[in-house]
C-alpha cells in the first residue's frame, strides 16, 4: 500500500456505506450525518479512490468523447427514446434512477438506466480508469470484470452489486482518460429467444457513441 492510501478494504466498505446513505436518505438529509463527515476525512486524508495516485491504470483514449453535459439525469439525452425499441424497450417511460437516468417499459419487466461519470472522487458512475484501478486492487470487492469494448472504445462489463446473468448486466465505456458512461439493463422476465442482456448493453453503448459522433444528441 502507498504512502498516504489507507486500507483498500477499509475505503471500500466507508465508500459503498455513504453510497447506500446517499441512495436511501438523499443528499439533504445526510447534512450533519457521521457518513458525511467520515467522507470528507477520507478525501482530505488521501483514503478516497484514485487520491494522491500518480499513475492511471487501465486503457488510455486516443480519440476522446466530451459527455460531461449528460451528467445526472441528462444522461437519458444520450440514448433518445425512438432508439429504445430496438433494445427491447417499447413505449419508454421514466423511472428515477440515480446517479443518472432510467427507463421501462410498459409492463416494467424491462429497464435501461444510463449514468455518466462524475470523475475520481465521487460518487456514482466512476470513469474506466478508476475502476480498473479498484479492480486491481480489491477484485473480491467485483461481481464480474469482463473486459471488452464497444465501437471501438475500451469496456467492461462489470458490478460489484448484482451477478452477471442472461437477464441483466451492466457495460461500462470509457471515452476520456478521466471520463466513461455506464449502461445497465434489466429484465425481469426473460422470454424463449431474449437477448442476452450484456449484448443489450453492448448494443446500446455502441449506439450512445454513434450518436455522440455523429452529433445527433
Amino acid at each position: 500500500m502507498s504512502a498516504g492510501r489507507c486500507d483498500a478494504a477499509t475505503r471500500h466498505r466507508l465508500v459503498q456505506a455513504l453510497g447506500e446513505e446517499w441512495t436511501r436518505r438523499g443528499f439533504s438529509a445526510l447534512k450533519g450525518s457521521w457518513i458525511v463527515v467520515a467522507g470528507v476525512v477520507l478525501l482530505a486524508a488521501g483514503c478516497a479512490p484514485g487520491v494522491g495516485s500518480e499513475e492511471q491504470q487501465g486503457p488510455r483514449i486516443g480519440q476522446p468523447l466530451d459527455i460531461r453535459s449528460f451528467r445526472g439525469a441528462a444522461a437519458c439525452g444520450l440514448l433518445p427514446d425512438e432508439q429504445l425499441p430496438e433494445l427491447g424497450v417499447d413505449s419508454p417511460a421514466p423511472r428515477p434512477a440515480l446517479p443518472g437516468c432510467g427507463r421501462k417499459n410498459p409492463e416494467g419487466t424491462r429497464l435501461i438506466t444510463i449514468a455518466v461519470s462524475r470523475g475520481p472522487a465521487a460518487l456514482g458512475s466512476q470513469p474506466l480508469s478508476r475502476l480498473s484501478e479498484d479492480h486491481a486492487r480489491m477484485r473480491e470487492s467485483f461481481r464480474y470484470f469482463d473486459p471488452t469494448s464497444a465501437a471501438g472504445y475500451p469496456a467492461v462489463f462489470q458490478s460489484s452489486v448484482k451477478p452477471r446473468t442472461p437477464g441483466q448486466c451492466a457495460i461500462t465505456v470509457g471515452v476520456a482518460d478521466d471520463s466513461s458512461f455506464e449502461v445497465e439493463y434489466v429484465m425481469s422476465e426473460v422470454p424463449p429467444g431474449s437477448p442476452d442482456a450484456c449484448a443489450v448493453v453492448q448494443r446500446a453503448a455502441e449506439m450512445v457513441i454513434d450518436n455522440v459522433k455523429a452529433g445527433k444528441v
